[in-house]
């Protein structure tokens, strides 16, 4: 998910930053720095999908979680988690 993407969606800094509850100066950092994936999760769910999460991003996490694995598609991420 690029910045320049969400803030096209929103508007301004101050309406991302209301729309998750954060501070404008958290949205500002992004703009350097990305959306960071917690981020990119609720503001998919708010977009309504519009906005996607960043595959890769979402791979690296899920890298670091053999016990999850996640598919996304258009409409939907699904993870599941495996027996341990």
């Amino acid at each position: 998910m690029k910045y320049s993407d969400v803030l096209s969606h929103f508007g301004t800094q101050i309406a991302i930053a209301k729309a998750l509850g954060i501070k404008q100066p958290s949205v500002h950092k992004w703009a350097e720095r990305g959306v960071p994936l917690q981020a990119q999760w609720r503001l998919w769910q708010l977009s309504g999908g519009e906005l996607k999460p960043n595959s890769e991003m979402l791979k690296r996490f899920f890298d670091t979680k053999p016990e999850l694995t996640f598919a996304l598609n258009e409409n939907a991420i699904v993870v599941c988690v495996d027996k341990v």
